[in-house]
């Protein structure tokens, strides 16, 4: 068992998958892809990422979809928007469902990067914030 932050990679482009998969795992980070947001979903009684990277446009349930269902269902997993085609609308509402960071394909690797390590340190304010309100 690793201690790696778990990275969930949700696209439906294998190559996109691969790529970031492939950087994750340079980084020390413990990614695992899903080609679907229902895939995701279908994973969350085994495990639960401590970040999302979401792509905007997939069959079924794209990247906000995704977000705004987790959302609804009280699973708050720092996200990462990822895009094809930039669209002020998908920024806004991006925002709007909390996402950390909005990026358009392609990306320099160091902007995810600093994304995913700004993700990660929001997942771990707000697990210690609830930690706190629990007591």
């Amino acid at each position: 068992m690793t201690d790696a932050p778990f990275i969930a990679i949700v696209d439906d482009e294998e190559h996109v998958r691969v790529a970031l998969r492939r950087l994750c795992s340079a980084c020390d980070l413990n990614p695992r892809t899903f080609s679907s947001a229902q895939q995701l979903f279908d994973s969350l009684d085994h495990s639960r990422p401590d970040c999302l990277i979401l792509d905007v446009q997939m069959p079924g349930f794209g990247g906000l979809d995704a977000q705004a269902w987790l959302l609804e269902r009280g699973i708050n997993i720092p996200a990462i928007i990822i895009t094809g085609r930039d669209d002020e609308e998908v920024r806004v509402r991006a925002a709007a469902l909390g996402a950390c960071a909005y990026l358009c394909k392609p990306f320099d690797v160091e902007v995810l990067l600093r994304a995913i390590n700004e993700a990660l340190s929001a997942g771990r304010r707000a697990a210690a914030a609830e930690s706190v309100a629990a007591r």
